[in-house]
């Protein structure tokens, strides 16, 4: 009872946090801010850091970061001088430096707003070997009843991708058996698609027998029903080769330089589509240790930093992805 705090809209700590129910934001306390900067700055004047010391300021920073994920891609060298120099002392990479100035330097921009909007636009992108492609349709009520739910954590993700593979697997197994039974089981699937809102998909009370199952279901047929209504936006040549995943998060670059080129695009929360499982996990995550997204994540956490825009990513099967056509429209001549 000595932690309870009545509801209020004057500013209030907690996890570490300090939330405005007046301004409806979430930012770091003023005292936690002035440690963390202390600490860094006796790190960066400093001869020689000792390894398990730099993994604590790290941890706070990371701790920090959580408000905006995409900031977490800053340390790299950071990681490796804690692995080779736990317990014993060295001299502060130049490369370590830089990361931890970094952080110095976007710490104004960590920050949340509760009441950003939703940009209006869905977007979806894909990437082939030969081009990338982007389309985007008008984000309706039903599909961001659908979508919304898919795009809370790392864990719905994964449930979600699961519970979409093994529909698609049992859709094909069953076009080996009649012709008629794929009709039935396509008619079961339209009459259970009967647009509901995301606070009866997400309400197990009103929703009782709400499974993965179910909302796989209505996720491919939602998502099928919008595929003639998806616009082309970019559908373009690779000027060099990459690895495909390296490609993928590049035409999710794309998609996010094209949404932010209008005002409308800054400050908003973007839904987008991806067929890459790799991609999903990594925007999610907000860094990756693989060589070949590192680069790519940094470009993406600069432009989510500077516009102040969060990125909502649901993944969909490759023959759902309505940007799959034109990444493969461009040819190698």
């Amino acid at each position: 009872m000595k932690k309870l705090i009545l509801s209020t809209t004057r500013p209030m700590q907690f996890l570490g946090m300090w939330i405005h129910g007046t301004f409806l934001t979430i930012q770091l306390p003023l005292d936690r801010l002035r440690r963390l900067i202390c600490l860094t700055v006796d790190l960066l004047r400093a001869e020689v850091v000792q390894g398990d010391h730099l993994s604590r300021v790290v941890g706070l920073w990371t701790w920090q970061f959580m408000l905006s994920r995409p900031a977490l891609s800053i340390f790299q060298y950071a990681y490796r001088f804690i692995r080779i120099y736990e317990g014993s002392h060295s001299v502060l990479w130049a490369s370590v430096r830089i990361e931890l100035e970094s952080a110095l330097c976007i710490l104004p921009l960590l920050r949340v707003s509760l009441c950003d909007e939703w940009y209006p636009q869905l977007v979806a992108t894909d990437a082939s070997s030969s081009g990338a492609g982007v389309v985007a349709t008008s984000l309706s009520h039903k599909l961001f009843g659908c979508l919304w739910p898919l795009t809370s954590s790392r864990h719905s993700l994964a449930a979600h991708m699961q519970a979409v593979q093994t529909l698609v697997k049992g859709e094909t197994e069953s076009d080996t058996e009649s012709n008629e039974v794929v009709n039935n089981q396509c008619e079961k699937l339209m009459l259970s698609l009967s647009q509901p809102s995301w606070r009866w998909y997400c309400d197990p009370e009103q929703n009782p027998n709400n499974t993965a199952s179910e909302n796989a279901s209505r996720f491919v047929g939602t998502i099928s029903s919008s595929l003639p209504h998806f616009h082309t936006w970019i559908s373009s040549r690779w000027r060099f080769e990459q690895h495909i995943n390296a490609l993928e998060l590049q035409a999710v670059q794309l998609a996010i330089r094209r949404v932010l080129s209008s005002p409308s695009g800054l400050q908003h929360r973007i839904m987008i589509m991806t067929d890459s499982s790799v991609v999903a996990y990594t925007l999610i995550k907000g860094r990756s240790s693989a060589v070949n997204l590192i680069r790519g994540m940094k470009k993406y956490s600069a432009l989510m930093l500077c516009s102040g825009a969060r990125l909502e990513v649901i993944w969909v099967p490759t023959h759902l992805n309505p940007a799959d056509k034109p990444s493969r429209l461009i040819s190698h001549e």
